[in-house]
């Protein structure tokens, strides 16, 4: 059916009578749609984003991985603060109008459900949840060891640079 505006518009249509969709279509469709199964509800493990680097990045360049991800830490702190700024430039990169209730939606959800851990966490528990997930439908042949899958390192590298960054000069 498409990408998540197709499937939005043949629901509005009538052309099918469900679809998997964002949750930045909620607004728009009033009552004409009902959310039956919000993701962070029926799905709350499911990871939605991940940072990923290879290996061989990560040993090379740990120093640039850890400023990476404190950049990253710092933008999202930044953003999950600012509602009203975050809305705004989200309007302005995306070429929304003033009026359109998506962008503030869309934030407002993230902070309610609590899907953007300014952190960057690394999810264990979510980890060995996917694991279990791609080994049910053949994904994956056999367990894997999440704790050698993943380098905590460079995050923690990250939040002490973030640490220093913020003591008074």
């Amino acid at each position: 059916m498409g990408s998540d505006t197709d499937r939005y518009k043949a629901l509005i249509a009538g052309v099918v009578d469900a679809a998997i969709i964002t949750n930045e279509f909620v607004p728009l469709a009033g009552d004409r749609i009902h959310d039956l199964m919000p993701a962070t509800v029926v799905m709350p493990d499911f990871m939605r984003l991940c940072l990923q680097m290879t290996g061989r990045t990560v040993a090379q360049r740990r120093e640039d991985a850890a400023k990476f991800l404190a950049a990253e830490i710092d933008g999202l702190r930044y953003a999950m603060s600012h509602r009203d700024e975050t809305v705004r430039l989200t309007r302005e990169i995306t070429g929304a109008k003033e009026d359109d209730p998506r962008p503030a939606f869309v934030y407002d959800e993230a902070v309610r459900t609590k899907v953007v851990a300014t952190d960057l966490p690394i999810p264990m528990d979510k980890l060995a949840y996917m694991e279990k997930e791609v080994l049910a439908t053949g994904n994956l042949v056999r367990p894997i060891d999440i704790d050698k899958l993943v380098d905590k390192a460079p995050r923690e590298a990250a939040l002490a640079l973030l640490a220093l960054a913020a003591l008074p000069r």
